[in-house]
């Protein structure tokens, strides 16, 4: 059993935590790393994010959440080489190195705007439509970002950071944004 102690409370409040209990915390830590990672992300705090979400892979170097995240963060940082290798390694850890080679080539041989277009392509194909709507937004496409918003509309619930998501800043402009909002029922 381990013992751990609140540094709030006094030493004679320790907790003895067994296995399972000890398991929950580390779970909830790295949510709430994860968490807070995502919240400086969608706040446009891209140091912060990184540092934040690397906490978390210190937790469990295996959690593509946050992998997820320093990639968007680098992204929004305007680092698309680091960006690249973190969504690379997020294909590896789903287990997938044939299209980790894959990626990495087209960005190697047809740099980044390129292996936008084939990441977006390919989160369509998945139906992992905002995924693709960032990538387009980001290449300044957004006819093509408003379409994958649209697939993504029925479900909803891939939409739930729209008004936050960076990567959507570009078209916050345009009348359907303004529109999408309303039809989620969401402030504008």
């Amino acid at each position: 059993m381990l013992w751990l102690s609140n540094p709030i409370q006094p030493m004679s409040r320790r907790r003895r935590l067994n296995a399972a209990g000890l398991w929950s915390l580390i779970r909830y830590r790295w949510r709430d790393n994860w968490t807070l990672a995502q919240v400086y992300w969608m706040s446009h705090e891209s140091d912060h994010a990184i540092e934040q979400a690397h906490k978390t892979l210190e937790i469990n170097p295996a959690n593509a959440l946050a992998v997820g995240t320093i990639a968007h963060a680098y992204q929004e940082a305007g680092n698309h080489k680091k960006e690249v290798e973190q969504r690379i390694k997020l294909e590896q850890l789903k287990g997938d190195q044939a299209r980790a080679t894959q990626l990495e080539n087209i960005f190697a041989k047809a740099g980044y705007a390129a292996f936008l277009r084939e990441a977006a392509r390919s989160e369509e194909a998945k139906r992992d439509y905002d995924e693709a709507a960032g990538d387009y937004a980001v290449l300044g496409d957004k006819s093509a970002a408003f379409a994958s918003l649209e697939k993504a509309f029925p479900d909803r619930i891939e939409l739930l950071l729209l008004k936050v998501d960076p990567r959507l800043d570009n078209l916050r402009s345009d009348p359907r944004y303004a529109d999408l909002l309303r039809r989620m029922g969401l402030p504008q």
